[in-house]
C-alpha cells in the first residue's frame, strides 16, 4: 500500500517603507527539485525530508497618487494568458513595471516586463509549433507589453486586454461577466 503527502506553501510578506511605498516579497516552499512544485513524500517508503525555499517575488508598490498604484520589481504576471498564482506550481513571474489607475468603475492597466519565466510556464501547455521560438524557455528573455481596461456597471464586468510578446505574438482578449 502506497500513499503520499503533497504540500506546498507560499508566504507573502509586505511592509510599509513610508506612507506611499510598500515592499512586497513572496516565498514559496516546495519540492526539493523546485520550490515552484509541490513536495511529495511517500509515507510508505520515504522518511521525512526538508523542502526547498525560493524567493519568487520582490517588488515595491507606490500608491502616493489617488487611484494609482505602480509596482516595480519581480512580481506575478496577472493577465488573461498567464497564471499569477497556482497552489501547485506553474506561476508566471517577471521583472518589470505594472501601473493600474482606477477612476470610478473603470480601471486601466499598463505593464512591461523585460525578463519572465513565460517559456517555462507555457512549456507543455501549447500545441507543438504554436510559437516560433525553437527553445521555448528562451521566451523568458523576450520583452512583453500588456495593456488592459476593466469596468463594472450594474453588476456586469467588461474587460479588454492586449499583449505583445516580442517577436512571438500580438494577442487580445475581450471578456464579459454578468
Amino acid at each position: 500500500n502506497s500513499a503520499t503527502n503533497n504540500y506546498k506553501i507560499a508566504v507573502n510578506l509586505s511592509s510599509k517603507v513610508n506612507d506611499d511605498i510598500t515592499a512586497n516579497t513572496r516565498f514559496i516552499f516546495g519540492s526539493m527539485n523546485s520550490a515552484a512544485s509541490n513536495a511529495s513524500l511517500g509515507t510508505s517508503n520515504t522518511g521525512d525530508t526538508n523542502v526547498t525555499a525560493q524567493l519568487s517575488e520582490v517588488n515595491f508598490t507606490y500608491t502616493g497618487v489617488e487611484g494609482l498604484s505602480v509596482t516595480a520589481g519581480k512580481q506575478a504576471i496577472a493577465t488573461p494568458w498567464t497564471v499569477a498564482r497556482d497552489a501547485m506550481g506553474n506561476e508566471t513571474t517577471g521583472t518589470g513595471v505594472v501601473a493600474a489607475y482606477t477612476a470610478g468603475p473603470v480601471t486601466l492597466v499598463g505593464a512591461y516586463f523585460n525578463q519572465t519565466n513565460i517559456g517555462t510556464t507555457l512549456d507543455g501547455e501549447l500545441p507543438s509549433g504554436t510559437l516560433s521560438a525553437t527553445n521555448i524557455s528562451a521566451l523568458g528573455a523576450s520583452d512583453i507589453y500588456v495593456l488592459g481596461a476593466m469596468a463594472t456597471f450594474a453588476g456586469i464586468t467588461v474587460d479588454a486586454f492586449y499583449a505583445d510578446l516580442e517577436d512571438e505574438f500580438d494577442s487580445y482578449t475581450i471578456g464579459l461577466n454578468a
